[in-house]
């Protein structure tokens, strides 16, 4: 939102977190302001959702939860 409503120009935009997760790039080193925008799309994160269980899985780690009990 912020770029849409030209209160930040792509030059200003050091990065995204998947560069700073992934190592491609360092994160702040100092007081550096961050911004953060977790606005996406509702099947990115159940995409996610589904390789970090199948993940924990494989690994025989984590707490199953019923989340349509009584459904």
């Amino acid at each position: 939102m912020p770029l849409a409503d030209g209160r930040y120009s792509r030059e200003q935009i050091y990065g995204t977190l998947g560069e700073i997760v992934a190592g491609l790039k360092p994160g702040r080193l100092g007081d550096e302001i961050t911004v953060f925008d977790s606005t996406g799309l509702a099947i990115q994160d159940v995409a996610l959702a589904r390789v970090v269980y199948d993940a924990a899985t494989a690994r025989g780690i984590g707490q199953a939860v019923d989340l349509v009990a009584g459904a």
